[in-house]
C-alpha cells in the first residue's frame, strides 16, 4: 500500500509536469503574434504526441469552444502581452514548483498515514 501511494503521487507529478509543459508550449507558440492572429491559429494547434492519447478529440472541442471568447477578449489581451511575455515563463516555473511541492508533500503525508495505519493493525508480539 505504501508503494502504491508513492507510485500514484509520482504519476500525479508527471501529469502536473506535462500540463505545465503544455502551458509553456502554448504560451511560447502564442506570444510572438498578436492575439487576433493567435485566435485564428487555434484550430491549427497540435498537441505534443505524448499528450494526444490523453486528450484526443476533447482538445479540439475545447479550442473551438474558447475561440469566440478569445476573439472578443483579444484587444484587452494585446495590452497585457507586453509585460506578460517576459514574466510568464517565470510564473509558469513558479507555478510548477509550488504544485510539485504540494504533490510531494501530500504524497509524503499519505505515505505516513499508511505506515502509521499498518503499524497499528499489526498484533503486538510478546506475551
Amino acid at each position: 500500500m505504501f508503494a502504491a501511494v508513492w507510485i500514484l503521487g509520482l504519476l500525479a507529478l508527471v501529469l502536473w509536469s506535462l500540463t505545465m509543459w503544455g502551458v509553456h508550449a502554448l504560451w511560447t507558440a502564442l506570444v510572438d503574434v498578436s492575439w487576433d492572429v493567435a485566435v485564428n491559429r487555434l484550430p491549427t494547434l497540435q498537441l505534443p504526441p505524448p499528450l494526444e492519447p490523453w486528450f484526443g478529440e476533447a482538445w479540439r472541442q475545447w479550442l473551438e469552444a474558447i475561440g469566440p471568447w478569445l476573439a472578443q477578449a483579444a484587444p484587452a489581451l494585446d495590452s497585457v502581452t507586453g509585460w506578460a511575455a517576459s514574466a510568464m515563463p517565470v510564473l509558469i516555473w513558479i507555478t510548477w514548483a509550488v504544485g510539485a511541492l504540494v504533490l510531494l508533500l501530500l504524497t509524503a503525508v499519505f505515505g505516513g498515514i499508511v505506515s502509521w495505519w499498518r503499524g497499528r493493525r499489526q498484533p503486538v508480539a510478546g506475551t
